[in-house]
C-alpha cells in the first residue's frame, strides 16, 4: 500500500540542551516481498488478517484469491 512518511530532524521541545545540534540520518527503502497466507504477521491477530482482507478489497482485488 502507497504511504507516505515524514522526517523530521527538529529538536525534541522537552529536550534540555539549549543548542540546536540536529544529528544525520540515513534512510533505506526496500521492496517488501508479497506476504503469503500462512505468514506470522498476517497470523498473529484477527486484526491483521482484516488488515490484509481489507487492503485487497480498497485495491479492486478478490480478498478470497
Amino acid at each position: 500500500m502507497d504511504c507516505i512518511v515524514s522526517i523530521a530532524t527538529a529538536q525534541h521541545p522537552l529536550d534540555p540542551n539549549p543548542k540546536y545540534a540536529p544529528k544525520p540520518i540515513e534512510l533505506s527503502v526496500f521492496k517488501a516481498m508479497s506476504v503469503g497466507q500462512d505468514d506470522p504477521c498476517r497470523l498473529h491477530r484477527a486484526e491483521n488478517e482484516r488488515a490484509y482482507y481489507n487492503t485487497k478489497i480498497y485495491y479492486g482485488e478478490n480478498p478470497n484469491g
